[in-house]
């Protein structure tokens, strides 16, 4: 979504407390996937301060349960980065990209047997964006990307960094793209605020132009769940998103030669379980303002 710079102050450390068998149930998950699957996620986990240790705990639990072989994060905080690369347990299972995220910025966890080699690539952009690379094309000729595309008004800057983003993955075989690429696919920013006939029309939509910007990839969530929203970033019923009627689908799981064969969310609510997050944070609340996306991908 798109989000300010100005950050809350972060300067207590914390650390990852999970259960040493929820790290061993998700070696077992890794090691017995088949050689032609290939499972990933992405979430934007939001930088905010607001219960950070808790929800991060939170996101980890879900993503592990998950145990995807590649893991693309945004909004990552120092603070996080720091409890991450601190996890003697998070790190036997997976490598993660050694770049410095600044204020906030992407991370991608690969699974340690991959030997992924990373890369950083420095994005056009005035909010300090860039696409971190996974390359693991010595093991399974895959290579994972991760970005957070430019926020708020910023389609023009969107565009180049997409771009960038389909230069750099042009030479791979089978490629992943994800992470909050800030444009829904049926509305643009505000349309909910619009009388309809005020609405940004379908070919207006940045959309409209991601098959020409990204040639060749798919969009994993609508080829598994055709006519479905898909939503991420949901008003109506995530007490972290402010406006009601802001309900975008913002986080995209792209793939090039791979077969989309499975897609949820991660971290979404009803409204009959909503907390209050002005209450204390409590096991059954959403950890992030974004809910994440876990894909399974064949490599036919």
């Amino acid at each position: 979504m798109p989000h300010p710079l100005g950050l809350s102050s972060l300067r207590n450390s914390f650390f990852l407390s999970l259960p040493a068998d929820e790290f061993s149930a998700a070696a077992t998950s890794l090691a017995l996937r088949p050689a032609t699957t290939l499972r990933v996620a992405t979430w934007n986990i939001w930088f905010d301060a607001l219960h950070m240790e808790e929800r991060l705990n939170h996101m980890m639990r879900l993503l592990l349960r998950e145990a995807p072989d590649f893991i693309g994060l945004q909004e990552v905080t120092q603070r996080v980065q720091d409890a991450l690369r601190s996890s003697a347990a998070l790190l036997q299972l997976y490598d993660i990209s050694p770049f410095d995220v600044g204020h906030y910025g992407c991370l991608v966890l690969a699974r340690r047997d991959f030997q992924a080699a990373f890369k950083q690539v420095e994005l056009p952009t005035e909010m300090g964006r860039s696409l971190i690379l996974a390359d693991a094309t010595a093991r399974l000729d895959v290579t994972f990307a991760t970005v957070h595309l430019e926020s708020l008004d910023s389609a023009s800057t969107r565009a180049a960094q997409l771009e960038e983003a389909a230069r750099q993955l042009a030479p791979c075989r089978h490629a992943v793209l994800c992470g909050d690429f800030n444009f829904d696919s049926q509305q643009a920013w505000a349309d909910w605020r619009r009388s309809r006939r005020k609405r940004t029309p379908p070919e207006r939509l940045e959309e409209s132009a991601l098959p020409s910007r990204l040639p060749g990839f798919v969009d994993a969530w609508p080829a598994v769940h055709p006519g479905e929203r898909g939503i991420t970033f949901d008003g109506e019923h995530n007490p972290y998103v402010h406006d009601r009627g802001e309900c975008m689908r913002y986080d995209r799981i792209m793939v090039h030669r791979l077969r989309p064969v499975g897609a949820s969310l991660l971290g979404s609510l009803s409204s009959a379980n909503e907390p209050d997050s002005t209450q204390a944070y409590t096991a059954g609340a959403t950890p992030s303002d974004h809910y994440g996306v876990v894909a399974d991908l064949a490599r036919d």
